[in-house]
């Protein structure tokens, strides 16, 4: 058991690395893993604000679980749902405060890749969904994560459109 999961875990860090090689290639160089890119002094003070913000996501969470005692799963559990909590509230606090995307990044990119990621962690779950034994709960919390990305970015560009709007009109 344990080593087909070592085994899949290798498989997907292999799946990962050739991916990313391959966008290197189509790039033609452009392409790199380096996390970060070029924000203004605006989107950094903002990039902060939503740290602090998951920070404290977390904090709450895990004082919320330990104080009331009212679901006891493994410490894994509790740790993989706090780590997928804080991620969602780090990244919408980005989308809504203009800082999830650099200055010379694309956001249509980001939306096509989270929408590809969701439809590849929901045909997972579709695979499995005919026993809940095997349900893959790391596609099931991915999924949750990249559709309310995608949630806060439609709703982002809903409020943008409405503001350009308003603007046309005055």
């Amino acid at each position: 058991m344990y080593n087909l999961v070592f085994f899949g875990a290798l498989a997907g860090i292999v799946v990962l690395l050739a991916v990313a090689a391959l966008s290197n290639r189509i790039t033609k160089g452009r392409f790199s893993l380096e996390i970060g890119g070029d924000y203004d002094e605006r989107q950094q003070a903002a990039r902060g604000v939503a740290y602090r913000n998951a920070f404290w996501t977390v904090v709450g969470y895990l004082a919320l679980f330990q104080l009331l005692d009212i679901w006891n799963p493994p410490l894994y559990v509790l740790s993989f749902v706090g780590l997928f909590l804080a991620l969602a509230v780090f990244l919408v606090s980005c989308i809504v405060l203009d800082a999830y995307i650099g200055l010379n990044d694309d956001p249509k990119k980001w939306v096509i890749s989270s929408s590809v990621l969701l439809v590849i962690n929901l045909a997972a779950i579709v695979a499995y969904a005919h026993t809940f034994e095997d349900l893959p709960v790391a596609n099931v919390f991915t999924a949750a994560l990249l559709a309310v990305i995608l949630a806060a970015f439609g709703v982002r560009a809903l409020l943008r459109r409405g503001q350009t709007e308003d603007e046309e009109e005055t």
